[in-house]
């Protein structure tokens, strides 16, 4: 009995000191101290408690504070390490797709994405970022799939890479030249041409062909 309420008191004063070194990264997160955040995060005992209190993976924390400081090679360590310590959490799978993409690494990307939307299908995040990245891979009719089932489709970031996204998928279908001259006209007078057109035709590719086609 005294061995074990020793070692629970001994557990319980690890994850307080956890608790301690987890709160003061967090504020000095808040304060955009990533260095600080790096520094006190390694100091918390995560190889006894990997999680805080929400379940998030401390590796999560330094993963971030490293991305923002530009050492994609550490923020790319830690980020697989929050996957491995827990493998639902969706931020954590997003954010190794998002960097595996930057890295160059699409099919590595995809597959971690996959796995953000395997927990949550209408994550916003991931749609976006799993658009982007099979637009990379040269699936423009996946990243217009992931497009489609993106719910903020006001946001700037949304319309320039769909604007860019749709202009190569009618570079590749359109074999009329006449009918590519009057289409990059329209768009010097309207940089919102193609998108418009696109979402007021169902965000339907072939009807905007169609639409694009009669308009000759």
């Amino acid at each position: 009995i005294i061995t074990v309420l020793f070692s629970t008191l001994v557990l319980q004063a690890i994850h307080l000191k956890q608790e301690i070194y987890v709160r003061a990264a967090l504020s000095s997160q808040v304060h955009g101290k990533d260095k600080s955040v790096i520094r006190l995060m390694n100091k918390a005992p995560a190889n006894v408690f990997p999680l805080d209190h929400s379940a998030t993976p401390l590796n999560w924390y330094i993963a971030g504070a490293y991305h923002r400081l530009g050492d994609k090679d550490a923020a790319l360590y830690h980020y697989r390490s929050s996957v491995e310590n827990n493998p639902y959490h969706i931020h954590a799978w997003n954010d190794l797709g998002a960097i595996l993409e930057k890295s160059g690494n699409e099919k590595q990307a995809i597959s971690a994405l996959h796995k953000a939307l395997d927990i949550n299908p209408y994550f916003p995040d991931a749609l976006f970022n799993m658009a982007v990245t099979q637009f990379n891979a040269g699936s423009i009719d996946s990243a217009l799939h992931y497009f489609r089932a993106y719910p903020f489709k006001k946001k700037p970031a949304y319309r320039k890479n769909m604007d860019v996204i749709l202009a190569n998928a009618l570079g590749k279908q359109l074999k009329d030249s006449i009918l590519v001259d009057q289409i990059n006209e329209r768009i010097k007078k309207d940089n919102l041409y193609i998108f418009d057109s696109y979402h007021s035709h169902g965000e339907n590719l072939d009807s905007l062909m169609n639409f694009i086609s009669s308009s000759k």
